[in-house]
């Protein structure tokens, strides 16, 4: 380097700071945490898995569809319904199908208390399969039904496994 000649008292100062200084890996943990939690996300969704297992990382999918997501959807859907939605018809509503997945331990928990209230194709489309061409019907008699009686289905409620199967036997 050079040599410098002052006439005065001289302090020196570093002007660059070390890595380890700075805190980076801190301070951009902070920032993520920070953004996440503005927007409502889960840590299990950007990939914080410290301090998360199997349920938590099923219910961090349910949250932010029932915290982040939906809302959002909630104020776009209505901006779209108020603005243009009445240039085509006074009638016209538009909806979008909901990002909130379905309580699957609730339904195996329902049909776990009386099983022989489900048909085998019921219980097949919840495991994932599809209907079975040999097994039909329910595999014990509903209460109240004789035996000689033919197992007809009951009707399916709107939404069910059941209607989904019988629209999948069907062919609709």
């Amino acid at each position: 380097g050079r040599v410098m000649i002052t006439s005065g008292k001289t302090t020196f100062a570093r002007l660059d700071t070390p890595f380890r200084d700075m805190q980076l890996v801190d301070l951009r943990k902070f920032l993520m945490d920070f953004v996440r939690m503005v927007y409502r996300v889960p840590p299990e969704i950007v990939g914080d898995v410290t301090s998360s297992n199997k349920a938590t990382s099923f219910a961090a999918r349910e949250h932010l569809a029932e915290q982040a997501t939906k809302p959002r959807a909630e104020v776009f859907l209505a901006a779209i319904q108020k603005h243009l939605a009445p240039r085509f018809d006074d009638d016209v509503i538009l909806s979008y199908d909901s990002p909130v997945p379905a309580d699957r331990e609730h339904r195996l928990r329902v049909m776990g208390t009386l099983p022989s209230a489900f048909s085998f194709d019921e219980w097949r489309t919840e495991a994932g399969f599809k209907p079975h061409p040999e097994r039909q019907g329910f595999a014990e008699l509903l209460p109240g039904q004789k035996p000689n009686e033919p197992q007809d289905t009951p009707t399916p409620a709107a939404g069910s496994s059941a209607e989904a199967n019988a629209e999948a036997i069907s062919g609709d």
